[in-house]
């Protein structure tokens, strides 16, 4: 059984926290996008767009850049698989643990 300490928990937490706030700040962006972007194809000015969520990880601890061999704040994790979630862009569009 996995046994996680205080200190762990506190940093899982704290980054629990720092991903909700962005989130919140993604998911407002979005519904406010997608309408403009709806008006622009109806008064054909666009074709068509598609959103396409991507999510990603940045590194600017030195040390495990240069174990890695990327630069200093390049992406070290990019996720598009979770674009399924999207669809429709209704006001429960994020998970945001529950809330």
């Amino acid at each position: 059984m996995l046994e996680i300490t205080a200190e762990e928990l506190n940093k899982f937490s704290k980054l629990s926290d720092k991903v909700r706030k962005v989130e919140v700040r993604a998911k407002d962006y979005l519904l406010q996008l997608e309408p403009l972007l709806q008006k622009q194809e109806n008064e054909d000015w666009i074709d068509d767009f598609e959103i396409e969520p991507r999510v990603s990880v940045f590194s600017y601890d030195e040390d495990y850049c240069k174990s890695e061999n990327i630069e200093l704040g390049d992406e070290i994790i990019t996720e598009k698989e979770i674009s399924y979630m999207f669809f429709g862009l209704t006001s429960d569009l994020f998970y945001l643990n529950g809330k």
